[in-house]
């Protein structure tokens, strides 16, 4: 079967994926119950290496994005293993409802902002871009990368989108209010 759209070079997509990530640094990614102040991306840059502690490794996604990247723009096939862990890794995003703070202390997550969708949209993308490097040298993988990596973007389109509706749809008062920064709530 032949493909119906032309997907640009594994350059341009890296590019593209690059802007998305970049652009994530500077949007909210977490708010947080009873702190005013949310976490945009360059705070999750800054701090989130001391995951391991608490058992989240997914900010190492950003290394391995950062590895992929510079290698899909120099036409490598090096890129297709970070591209890979690095999604692998960044799923790990999801399953904690808490930051550590210092002095032992926990800040609960209340919901992720437009900082974490565009991470996410950017490391799947890598992926994509990954498969299409591999598509461009006629190696093996290519249609399950992109594939895979197509199907986990429209699922973080269509999940965040249908979540930003429902939480939205009873919301009243303060709830509303504290929704204005947020894409979708935890729980």
């Amino acid at each position: 079967m032949k493909n119906i759209f032309r997907l640009p070079s594994a350059q341009t997509l890296s590019l593209v994926a690059f802007g998305l990530w970049f652009c994530s640094l500077w949007l909210i990614v977490f708010v947080f119950d009873g702190r005013l102040d949310p976490y945009r991306g360059y705070h999750i840059l800054q701090m989130g290496w001391l995951g391991p502690l608490d058992g989240n490794f997914a900010w190492y996604a950003n290394i391995l994005f950062l590895v992929a990247v510079p290698s899909l723009w120099m036409r490598r096939v090096t890129a297709t293993k970070s591209a890979i862990v690095a999604t692998i890794l960044s799923l790990n995003t999801c399953s904690f409802d808490y930051i550590p703070t210092g002095g032992g202390g926990k800040d609960t997550i209340y919901g992720y902002g437009w900082g974490c969708s565009l991470w996410f949209a950017a490391i799947f993308l890598v992926l994509v871009a990954a498969g299409k490097r591999l598509s461009e040298i006629g190696e093996e993988g290519d249609e399950i990368l992109i594939k895979l990596g197509g199907v986990s973007l429209m699922i973080l389109v269509v999940s965040f989108s249908y979540y930003a509706v429902d939480d939205r749809w009873d919301a009243i008062g303060m709830e509303r209010t504290r929704l204005e920064s947020v894409i979708f709530k935890r729980g």
